[in-house]
């Protein structure tokens, strides 16, 4: 058997982190062609065969926190086992609620303002549990790093085993190994940043090696103006893209920022919870072992749930046609034919079903059609269709509901949606093909020109920094005014200039640029030369032009100049007549899903 690698290509992996479920997939550039998605996993057995996605569940030894299982290995495990934690994914990023998350002395908050998903209490109390089963000494990052080591160390044995080690004893050195893991489209700045800290954290490290994040409905979109829907399992992220160009290859641009909501396929467990509880009754339902239950919850939600399709309008009207009954487990409950028990199962009817997914389809449905109003807003053209991906996206009545509600303004028609045939894997291998196509345009760059699929998106903050400018009386506050000893002259402090205003377009790989001047001593010691800059964000459309409470303060990076050539500086004089250097320099922001931000002077 012969493999395609060479001293030209690069081992791309996948990782689809999920709120509820993850998958591992990898491919090689010099055979793109062939993506290939992880499928066995540990504790999956024989018996269940293969899946293409993994549980994002992890149970930690009750003694010793650095000993753990994850994934299937879990499953079995009682849900209110203190030691076993899911939904950690979702404590990564402060978004989530306007109160504090507690675990073990960690503390999770971002003000209310400043909330991008606004979860219901029943989630919010769900997470909050959660949290409060972190082990003692370890934050959400350091679980989620236990998670993805497990799930990577799985998919590095499974490459070896199925690559000659003569292959294998090349990655990350002669062979680069380039890691693309999937956000949610409404991911903070922070939430991406501990991602990737987590991912080093789990390993995926080298001397040649890149960590890239990409977004989770970026990872699965194709063709002409789609909103690519991420339904999952905790959350439904959303992103309107509209190609520009076919030729030479696939390139698109975002015409709407991304959306998104905490109304996953988790809240319709919730709710079959409560229609349990009440189809039971209190005390047969509080009467069931926990395996019981876990035994219940397990079927509807791994057969009932991804079977459910309502009747057709057709099927509806004719005389002769039977609603399907579903018959869901119920161990130890005695039988009852008033309430539909017989047998150790309960009979559910079509309408009950309906009565649990419907609620939660409707805010899905405002979601599309919000993303379909302002991507064609926006773009000025008609929605070609909505593209359907995750594990709750292959849902057929999902789909059946969405094609009657949603509309194009631009037609007047309903918009198509779409599912592919592998809706619930078309994340991780997206995320592994754009790790190829930015590879290869990588490569190509100097000789065409060629770039990453996604040529531009829209800003979901604003993003800037503070300066000092000179003092105008008309506009500016006297409380700020100061005499500048460097220009001779009074200015005002704390004004801001921003690099990117939220709701414009951020062009891929094109830095955006601020020039000033920064002064020294001319005699002065080398931390002269040193400073910080501080990066704030804005969720406000239209940012202050001074800094205020709205103004949230996101990072902070070192300036340093010591090394820089003298040449590169002119000669000055403060306001007292001492000899001071001018050193002109620029701010740079490049934008990517995650933020860099450096500094050039005369361009280097």
């Amino acid at each position: 058997m012969s493999y395609p690698f060479d001293d030209h290509g690069a081992l791309i992996i996948g990782i689809d982190f999920g709120t509820t479920y993850s998958g591992v997939a990898w491919c090689y550039t010099g055979d793109a062609s062939k993506v290939k998605v992880i499928k066995q996993w540990p504790g999956l057995g024989q018996v269940n065969g293969n899946s293409d996605k993994v549980p994002t569940v992890i149970c930690y030894a009750a003694t010793d926190y650095t000993k753990y299982r994850c994934g299937f290995e879990v499953t079995s495990r009682r849900s209110d086992d203190p030691n076993r934690i899911c939904l950690f994914k979702l404590l990564l990023n402060e978004q989530l609620d306007g109160t504090t998350l507690l675990g073990h002395n960690n503390q999770f908050r971002i003000p209310q303002r400043h909330q991008t998903v606004n979860p219901k209490q029943a989630e919010v109390d769900e997470i909050r549990t959660m949290a409060s089963r972190i082990p003692a000494g370890k934050t959400p990052k350091d679980v989620v790093a236990d998670y993805l080591r497990g799930i990577y160390t799985h998919a590095q044995e499974k490459l070896q085993s199925s690559l000659p080690s003569s292959v294998t004893e090349q990655f990350g050195k002669e062979i680069p190994v380039k890691y693309h893991l999937t956000v949610p489209a409404i991911w903070s700045d922070r939430a991406k940043d501990l991602t990737v800290q987590a991912a080093r954290d789990a390993g995926m490290t080298g001397q040649n090696s890149s960590i890239t994040l990409i977004s989770e409905p970026e990872a699965a979109a194709v063709n002409d103006l789609y909103v690519v829907t991420d339904c999952g399992g905790g959350t439904v992220d959303l992103i309107s893209y509209q190609v520009t160009a076919i030729q030479p290859r696939l390139q698109v641009k975002e015409c709407a920022a991304g959306t998104g909501s905490l109304c996953g396929s988790t809240a319709l467990n919730r709710r079959f919870h409560e229609l349990l509880k009440s189809r039971l009754g209190d005390e047969a339902f509080s009467g069931m072992s926990i395996q019981a239950r876990h035994t219940a919850f397990t079927f509807f939600d791994e057969n009932l749930k991804p079977r459910f399709r309502a009747p057709t309008a057709a099927e509806a009207e004719d005389e002769d046609f039977e609603p399907e009954t579903f018959y869901c487990p119920v161990p130890g409950v005695s039988n009852n034919t008033s309430k539909g028990i017989m047998g150790g199962f309960l009979a559910i009817s079509v309408q009950e079903m309906v009565n649990i997914f419907d609620p939660v389809i409707t805010e899905i449905a405002g979601l599309v059609q919000a993303q379909v109003d302002e991507a064609e807003r926006r773009s000025g053209h008609k929605v070609t269709g909505v593209l359907l991906v995750g594990g709750f996206g292959s849902s057929e009545y999902l789909r059946e509901r969405l094609a009657t509600v949603v509309k194009s303004k631009k037609s007047g028609n309903t918009v198509e949606i779409l599912q592919p045939s592998d809706a619930w894997s078309a994340i991780v291998q997206g995320a592994v093909l754009d790790g190829v196509a930015s590879y290869q345009a990588s490569r190509k760059s100097h000789q065409t020109g060629a770039r990453s699929m996604v040529q531009s998106r829209i800003a979901r903050f604003s993003y800037g920094m503070k300066y000092n400018d000179k003092f105008d009386e008309t506009k500016h506050p006297w409380s700020k005014r100061y005499w500048n000893i460097w220009r001779s002259a009074w200015y005002c402090h704390d004004r801001m200039f921003w690099f990117i205003k939220r709701g414009e377009e951020l062009h891929d790989n094109k830095p955006i640029r601020r020039s000033w001047v920064y002064h020294a001593l001319l005699n002065g010691s080398e931390f002269d030369f040193m400073f910080k800059q501080t990066i704030y964000c804005c969720y406000n459309e239209n940012p202050p032009e001074g800094l205020d409470e709205s103004c949230i303060k996101m990072c902070t990076y070192q300036e340093d100049f010591r090394e820089t050539p003298r040449s590169n500086f002119k000669r000055g004089v403060t306001s007292t007549g001492a000899p001071c250097w001018q050193i002109p320099f620029d701010a740079l922001m490049l934008y990517r899903v995650l933020l860099q931000f450096s500094s050039e002077v005369d361009g280097v």
